[in-house]
């Protein structure tokens, strides 16, 4: 039956949506009055493992069974490829405000520009590139030491924030993009001045494939010349129609589903409808602010 085929399909997408915790712009889940996103699960997971520093014991076994050791990587302790920046065999005040940026500059990406679902995949995909990549140049130049602590993945993070909106201002109103002229380039000075040529490729490296990284979930869309790693949503080869019968027609059943439409609902099967066809990349962020006023305004009413 047409009619109620295409109206079950506009329920289920819908339904999907006013669910809680369903919609990619709602949480995981909620503590008390807290909405846990991806964003704030790794700050939570952060602070629980510096709660596991302060009371393990002085040699913080936990702490340094978590941390990449590109050797132990090599023997079997895969694990280690997306524990690491919850260790902290040691913690200071750098760790506090890296965690600190990763919330401010993470959930603002997650909220105005991904969802929950593609900031996990970007958050994971970065802390596994770079794992992968530190383990690779331990094998092939003579880098040695752990991996460890939030830092690293924070500031791609950052970088993908200031790639995403570079001429958002900072403190004395210096635009984003020179902020980030300057964190890159204070690195690259210190690695230069101590001719440390490895860990300079292994800084390179790790913005070009953590740029890749966000590209495939959809960030950087404006930097055409990145290529694009994933399958393009919305390409497949569309169904053949079937052959109708000889004498058979379509019949629409009268039924619930022929009741009024209002305009937010139509403007809103219209998006997910978009979505279906093409992606969630598909809508622009107006449309994707839109789709969250209209699933607001319809949930209430």
């Amino acid at each position: 039956m047409v009619g109620s085929g295409h109206y079950d399909q506009g329920v289920t997408r819908r339904n999907r949506w006013f669910s809680a915790g369903r919609g990619p712009g709602d949480p995981w889940f909620r503590i008390g009055t807290l909405d846990v996103n991806t964003t704030m699960l790794v700050v939570l997971l952060s602070v629980a493992a510096f709660v596991v520093f302060a009371v393990e014991p002085y040699d913080k076994p936990v702490m340094y069974a978590l941390a990449l050791d590109p050797q132990s990587v090599l023997h079997g302790q895969v694990w280690r490829l997306l524990t690491w920046p919850l260790s902290y065999p040691s913690l200071g005040l750098f760790d506090v405000v890296a965690v600190f940026f990763f919330w401010y500059f993470g959930n603002d990406l997650e909220t105005n520009d991904l969802s929950r679902d593609r900031m996990l995949r970007f958050v994971v995909g970065v802390v596994v590139v770079l794992g992968l990549l530190s383990v690779v140049l331990s094998v092939l130049l003579p880098i040695s030491g752990f991996l460890t602590g939030l830092g690293s993945a924070e500031i791609m993070v950052l970088l993908a924030w200031i790639a995403e909106h570079p001429e958002r201002r900072f403190l004395f109103n210096v635009p984003a993009w020179l902020f980030g002229v300057i964190i890159v380039g204070i690195q690259v000075l210190q690695f230069v001045g101590y001719r440390e040529w490895s860990l300079l490729l292994n800084l390179l490296l790790g913005i070009v494939l953590c740029a890749l990284v966000a590209r495939s979930v959809g960030l950087l869309s404006e930097y055409s010349w990145l290529p694009q790693l994933r399958r393009p949503i919305g390409r497949q080869r569309a169904a053949r129609p079937r052959r109708q019968r000889k004498g058979s027609v379509d019949t629409v059943v009268a039924g619930p589903w022929d009741r009024p439409v209002s305009s937010d609902q139509a403007r809103m099967d219209r998006l997910l409808d978009k979505i279906h066809a093409s992606g969630s990349d598909s809508l622009s962020d107006a449309e994707r602010r839109e789709l969250l006023e209209l699933r607001d305004r319809l949930r209430r009413g």
